[in-house]
């Protein structure tokens, strides 16, 4: 195991107790466990940074996450080239928005956030979404293994 991994363990077995923990992925979502829950969330600055609010995916639903992503970005990158300079989104599979021409173009998780506009990019997210299902593997163990 490597040293991240083993301090992540380490991190998990607080939290399979009720605690918390939370570790930024490559992606730039965060993979939480808290009290055996464990999901996938991105953090939204809300109007003029006043309000804040979370994106989570659980755990259970990150390929099918991928799954949109993947079918999105590849509309994506077929389209943006026909489409000329005009400014446009669209709601593509599973609430994402595709958005053209604009400071936030690519494929967003919601509204203008988090724009995904190459394969570049989704394969940090595969990364990531791999890792945090790793991350939880090690709290099932863990969970057993104390209970």
């Amino acid at each position: 195991m490597d040293d991240k991994t083993i301090r992540s363990l380490n991190g998990i077995r607080d939290a399979g107790r009720g605690s918390y923990y939370k570790e930024l992925l490559p992606c730039g979502c965060y993979f939480t466990a808290e009290g055996g829950q464990a999901y996938v969330s991105y953090d939204f600055a809300g109007n003029y940074g006043k309000v804040k609010r979370e994106y989570k995916i659980p755990i259970d639903q990150l390929d099918t996450f991928l799954d949109y992503l993947h079918r999105n970005l590849v509309i994506y990158l077929h389209t943006k080239e026909s489409i000329g300079k005009v400014a446009m989104s669209y709601e593509g599979y599973g609430g994402m928005t595709l958005q053209f021409n604009t400071s936030c173009s690519g494929v967003c998780v919601e509204g203008y956030y988090f724009p995904v506009d190459s394969m570049e990019q989704f394969h940090l997210y595969e990364i990531s979404f791999e890792r945090a299902k790793k991350l939880y593997a090690l709290l099932q163990t863990e969970e057993q293994g104390n209970g």
